[in-house]
């Protein structure tokens, strides 16, 4: 597959299929995070990309094996 145009007309060069994306929250009170985080997840699936996940337990959870990712 060759490379994928956004709306701007901006290319891409990844296969959106083969794309794993983390993301990370580190604590505290954050108003809209959650908000964030969904449109974030929407605006992947849109370009294709399925393998979305969350990072519980701040930076931790990317050493800690025994934490899970969460599928978003």
């Amino acid at each position: 597959m060759g490379p994928s145009c956004w709306t701007t007309g901006k290319n891409i060069y990844f296969r959106p299929e083969e794309v794993k994306v983390a993301t990370v929250t580190c604590s505290g009170l954050c108003p809209g995070l959650n908000d964030v985080i969904r449109h974030i997840v929407i605006t992947l699936e849109i370009y294709g990309v399925k393998n979305v996940v969350g990072i519980s337990f701040d930076y931790r959870g990317f050493s800690d094996k025994n934490l899970p990712e969460m599928p978003l």
